[in-house]
């Protein structure tokens, strides 16, 4: 689910505001282990701030 607690902290305006999409386990899995070698080559640890920049 993405958004699903906007509610909290916008309130009911946005209670029933969010969307859900499947996912298939393998595909989320790969994923998280390409995110993760991305952090482990870039040399990104918890909790560092970066910026990523899309386009020119």
């Amino acid at each position: 689910m993405r958004g699903a607690a906007r509610y909290q902290y916008e309130r009911d305006a946005y209670r029933d505001d969010f969307s859900v999409r499947y996912i298939d386990s393998d595909e989320n899995q790969e994923a998280g282990r390409r995110l993760g070698a991305w952090y482990d080559n870039d040399r990104i640890l918890s909790h560092d701030p970066f910026i990523i920049v899309i386009g020119d």
